[in-house]
């Protein structure tokens, strides 16, 4: 769906409040994990851990999102749309 000005309109996926705590943590530890990353790269320092972490918690994110919450339709969905646009 396109909005007026040719900007396209971003589908949003719904949760549980049930789902609602996890994911909380889950992008919370993906927060953690990407502010050592960001200092790391302002002193150029070895980002192997840091890339490491981010990753892992944002791998974490990513399954929640896609195996756990009720409407994961409409997460995966977004992929494909994003597919379809390249």
């Amino acid at each position: 769906m396109t909005h007026p000005g040719g900007t396209s309109r971003v589908h949003l996926v719904e949760l549980t409040p049930a789902e609602i705590p996890a994911l909380r943590v889950a992008m919370g530890d993906v927060q953690a994990s990407v502010a050592p990353f960001d200092a790391d790269t302002a002193r150029a320092a070895d980002l192997d851990p840091a890339v490491r972490s981010f990753v892992a918690n944002a791998q974490v994110v990513n399954d929640l999102l896609t195996n756990q919450a009720t409407n994961a339709a409409d997460y995966k969905a977004l992929f494909d749309q994003a597919k379809a646009h390249s």
